[in-house]
């Protein structure tokens, strides 16, 4: 990803609904790999391949998925992942900006506008998330918490006050694999994951972080 905004004036991969067009398409070339469905599924996938979800694993050009969870991966665009993107560095989807919870001023927009310390991206249930769209009712200035029944599969509402709740799967017993916009990554237990700055507007706070034992 580093790279890749290297080339393109700051700017890390784009959303797009085209086909062969998101944001782990855009990296093939980064790892050595071809474009085409075959070439993203024997490439990208393996970069993004978690063990630990490996449960109920098929081939994503037989269209299975979409959305994946603690011990599935998601399957889109023929592709089959378990890691999601924190969206918020991505500013340039027009479907989106000023919209409601997707403000403009929360976007770091450029990737090298990003302090070293905002998630990149983390174990997710689905391709990327937007963390910290709007004031929760339950929870000030954050997003709803799924419940511990809910950890198998995160939320998977496409909805403002859910989009922490896609990384908020028990993959790793009670936490999360992350990676840094610096290059670093670590172990972020699920109660943790509001602690971290996603976006310019994020007020992080530690009072979730014994939420879920």
């Amino acid at each position: 990803m580093r790279f890749y905004a290297g080339d393109h004036r700051g700017y890390i991969m784009p959303i797009s609904n085209a086909a062969g067009d998101y944001w782990f398409h855009k990296l093939s070339k980064y790892i050595g790999h071809g474009p085409g469905p075959r070439g993203f599924y024997e490439g990208e996938v393996k970069m993004l391949d978690c063990p630990e979800a490996g449960i109920n694993r098929g081939d994503p050009l037989d269209g299975y998925g979409p959305y994946g969870g603690a011990r599935q991966g998601w399957q889109w665009q023929s592709t089959y992942g378990d890691s999601g993107l924190n969206l918020w560095l991505i500013g340039d989807y027009a479907e989106y900006n000023n919209v409601n919870y997707w403000s403009r001023d929360n976007f770091y927009t450029r990737y090298v506008n990003a302090p070293s310390e905002t998630p990149l991206l983390a174990d997710s249930n689905w391709v990327g998330s937007w963390p910290g769209s709007m004031f929760a009712p339950d929870a000030e200035n954050h997003d709803l918490r799924p419940g511990a029944d809910q950890l198998d599969t995160g939320y998977r509402d496409h909805a403002h006050g859910f989009f922490m709740g896609r990384f908020v799967i028990a993959r790793h017993g009670l936490s999360v694999n992350a990676g840094f916009v610096d290059g670093s990554a670590r172990n972020v237990r699920l109660g943790g994951l509001w602690a971290l700055r996603w976006h310019k507007n994020f007020q992080p706070t530690h009072e979730f972080e014994d939420e879920y034992k």
